[in-house]
């Protein structure tokens, strides 16, 4: 019975000292968690910009950006101003990033 509770113990302890690690792990390209004010990211180097608006592969967050998307197009009437740049993942690719009004 002794035998039980330490091996029990010892299970305890072990799931205690890997529960941080496991809720603390970053995202994989190392990205930030997106921002709540409504900022959308995509490849610098996939942004084209027309008349009525900005054309890239657009994600609500860095971490899905650095990814890659499909290409989708937000209205220029629809942010706060023209992309600026915002970081590089770790795959290379440097990131712009809009506020949506």
């Amino acid at each position: 019975m002794k035998r039980f509770f330490y091996f029990a113990a010892s299970l305890t302890a072990s799931f205690a000292f890997l529960a941080p690690a496991v809720s603390a792990q970053p995202a994989g390209d190392g990205a930030q968690p997106a921002q709540a004010s409504g900022a959308m990211y995509c490849w610098k180097d996939k942004l084209q910009v027309t008349n009525t608006a900005f054309v890239c592969n657009w994600a609500d967050s860095a971490a899905e950006a650095c990814k890659g998307n499909p290409t989708s197009d937000i209205s220029k009437d629809s942010v706060t101003a023209e992309p600026g740049d915002a970081r590089r993942c770790n795959n290379g690719k440097w990131l712009v990033q809009v506020t949506k009004k």
